[in-house]
């Protein structure tokens, strides 16, 4: 019996040779995307070294240029991407809405407005934030100041519960407060 040597034998022993060395390569991939699935992210809020915010939190507002400092009740909110205060507010804190830093498009359920956009300094739950907010009127609505999810990292919500929190601590304020 006569055997015949073709490339196609040739090409199938190959083929299993390198089986383990695919095998293998498969497997550090799969450890790869493990090890990314799984790991601690630094900027991730973990559950026991968050601050727990409720629906509303009192808030320190302040303005660098004009030292004015003022505590008020904010909604939080974390469907609104920018923070937000009330138009006589800004003006309590003697931000020029005649000459704003900036302005930016909001879509609201009021529709789409392009509203001033001022730097404050957010005081919450013992943490200052710098950070840029928006002006509108909220003349209309429940509370004078609004604190966005651009403003919410590190803090987790929890829902139904209010003031939590008082601007200088994390902890919640006593019932005699």
């Amino acid at each position: 019996m006569r055997t015949i040597w073709t490339k196609a034998r040739k090409t199938s022993v190959t083929q299993e040779r390198r089986l383990p060395l695919y095998v293998f390569l498969l497997l550090i991939i799969l450890m790869g995307f493990a090890w990314d699935l799984f790991r601690e992210r630094p900027g991730a809020v973990q559950a026991e070294d968050a601050v727990i915010l409720g629906e509303e939190e009192m808030i320190e507002l302040s303005v660098q240029e004009s030292g004015e400092t003022i505590e008020v009740l904010a909604k939080v909110d974390t469907g609104a991407g920018y923070s937000s205060i009330d138009e006589d507010l800004a003006e309590d804190l003697g931000i020029d809405l005649d000459d704003p830093e900036d302005t930016v498009k909001i879509d609201s359920a009021n529709g789409v407005k392009r509203r001033p956009l001022v730097r404050v300094r957010i005081k919450v739950a013992g943490k200052t934030l710098d950070t840029r907010v928006t002006v509108a009127d909220r003349s209309e609505l429940s509370k004078d100041a609004l604190l966005g999810s651009r403003d919410l990292d590190g803090f987790l919500i929890k829902p139904n519960a209010e003031q939590l929190t008082s601007p200088d601590d994390p902890e919640p304020p006593s019932p005699s407060e």
